[in-house]
């Protein structure tokens, strides 16, 4: 990890025999804080999860509908020329990433935008929202083709919020958290993190983004306000508390049989159910995965389960350079851990 310049790393395996959690390196680099198991950590795209969990418990409370269209739900937000094909796109669809929309965490023109000024809180309330006006175009004709799209996600907060009228940060705090007792978990706009906590690490390259930084450099993006990413990627939580979770979710404490069959369930062209991708084999234990990795500037996660074995892994970077040019790739290291703990549990030599 410190040889590819990583700060810190948090992991967290469950299997049938008991609980591992562990950490490396270092949480704070100007304080010289060392990383400890009990931190809390930004979860970027592993948020989706929490977010499909709560529409699917929505269409259990009959609140909402698979579907139900983006129009019919967020009328007052859709100004001209935003969210195309918006009588057209389901509920279904934002989930399993198949609506077809342009999604504008990818957009160079949105980047340069949010990284003018990357502690900026995006207004947003139930007559405007000023991210959906980035949901301007289309990729595809809804349901035809499968790309990944933090736009749906986003869409699908502002949908859960119309359903319940209440803030969506209460609707999943007592439906999911609280009753569990995950108390560093939540699922804010802003995506702030309560001590004890990582700081998160980006490289920008001052070439690139002048006016961000003066010189390339390691940029701290701890205070990053995340509200241009919400329901997509702004939530946090501990290494024990995602134990806890996969426990719940995978035993049926938090949606019924047939919403989390959906959820493990891809339609094709999608490799993704409801908030999870699937894998039939996964490249490092060979078995069938459910999971969802996340990286936003400074933060890399990932968070599998593997239901033959009755796994769960967690694992937390505290740097990911999201920026182009990137110096060094968070993944790899995810990737190495991954392969040194199959190595132990399956008993051989990396």
């Amino acid at each position: 990890m410190s040889d590819a310049g990583v700060p810190g790393a948090i992991l967290a395996v469950q299997t049938k025999d008991g609980v591992w959690i562990g950490a490396a390196g270092k949480a704070d680099l100007d304080a010289n804080v060392p990383m400890t198991p009990d931190m809390q950590v930004r979860l970027a795209g592993v948020t989706k999860v929490f977010t499909a969990a709560l529409i699917m418990k929505l269409v259990e409370e009959n609140k909402i509908a698979l579907s139900d269209t983006v129009e019919k739900w967020l009328p007052a937000l859709l100004a001209p020329g935003t969210v195309p094909f918006r009588a057209q796109i389901t509920v279904a669809m934002l989930l399993n990433h198949t609506s077809g929309l342009y999604d504008y965490v990818g957009d160079p023109f949105f980047t340069d935008l949010m990284l003018s000024d990357p502690y900026y809180a995006w207004p947003s309330d139930s007559s405007y929202d000023e991210v959906i006006y980035w949901i301007y175009n289309s990729a595809f004709l809804p349901g035809t083709a499968f790309e990944y799209c933090n736009a749906g996600y986003y869409l699908l907060g502002k949908i859960a919020e119309a359903a319940t009228d209440e803030p969506l940060e209460d609707a999943i705090r007592t439906r999911f958290f609280s009753p569990r007792e995950m108390s560093r978990t939540a699922l804010t706009r802003s995506g702030q993190k309560t001590g004890p906590y990582t700081r998160d690490y980006c490289w920008i390259d001052v070439d690139y983004y002048p006016t961000l930084v003066d010189t390339s450099q390691l940029v701290d993006t701890s205070g990053w306000d995340l509200s241009w990413d919400w329901t997509s990627g702004s939530g946090v939580s501990t290494a024990q508390d995602m134990l806890t979770w996969a426990r719940a979710l995978f035993g049926g404490k938090v949606v019924n049989a047939q919403s989390l069959s959906q959820m493990t369930t891809p339609k094709a062209p999608s490799t993704f159910g409801f908030g999870l991708e699937v894998f039939d084999s996964d490249p490092w234990f060979g078995e069938k995965m459910y999971g969802h990795g996340g990286e936003n500037p400074g933060v890399l996660t990932r968070w599998l389960y593997y239901p033959d074995s009755g796994r769960t892994i967690f694992i937390a970077l505290n740097r990911f350079d999201k920026f182009t040019p990137p110096q060094m790739d968070a993944s790899l290291v995810a990737d190495a851990i991954l392969s040194g703990v199959s190595s132990i549990l399956v008993n051989t030599t990396p």
